[in-house]
């Protein structure tokens, strides 16, 4: 074998090692705009205080707490995002009060859901994806278009619980 045929054969290994190298995090990087995330498990978090619920508007909270990346772990960083809906009204006791959790993730590309300025639904800005406050995508003939969503909000369990100072508080078990 000639010095120039080996050289070729070399360079052309190289750059097939390399364009690997940059095909397989790219390749993930776009699976996981479509994939939803694994996590390996679940943990209840403190959002809101139930007296803080106006009924039937929904109200984003954040979720916070531990998360690690890569080799750092930061004690109390941003999780996530949900929107509570208080179903019950002021006459039903604290402890029978149904809260709903929905994510803030659309489910069509995971981009993050708003309400419209009545508070009436959740919109996506990205695809101009609609959810009624159940949850649920709405109908091409209340929309008028589309829907580009395939399928509902996910939802949280929630969990209403009462502190050592007798105030009711809402957890939602979150994925971390």
């Amino acid at each position: 074998m000639r010095r120039r045929r080996f050289l070729k054969l070399l360079s052309g290994s190289l750059a097939a090692a390399c364009t690997a190298l940059l095909a397989i995090p790219g390749t993930r990087y776009i699976l996981a705009t479509i994939r939803p995330e694994r996590s390996d498990g679940k943990s209840q978090k403190r959002v809101a205080r139930l007296a803080d619920l106006p009924v039937g508007q929904p109200v984003s909270v954040a979720i916070t707490g531990a998360r690690r990346d890569a080799w750092t772990t930061y004690p109390d960083g941003p999780l996530g995002q949900v929107w509570l809906i208080r179903r019950d009204g002021d006459g039903v006791a604290p402890s029978q009060c149904r809260v709903e959790a929905y994510s803030s993730v659309c489910p069509h590309l995971r981009c993050r859901i708003q309400t419209d300025p009545a508070k009436t639904k959740f919109v996506c800005p990205c695809h101009r994806g609609a959810f009624d406050l159940e949850g649920r995508p709405i109908r091409k003939e209340q929309l008028g278009y589309d829907n580009p969503a395939p399928g509902p909000l996910e939802t949280f369990p929630v969990q209403l619980v009462r502190d050592e100072r007798q105030v009711w508080w809402v957890e939602v078990e979150y994925p971390v």
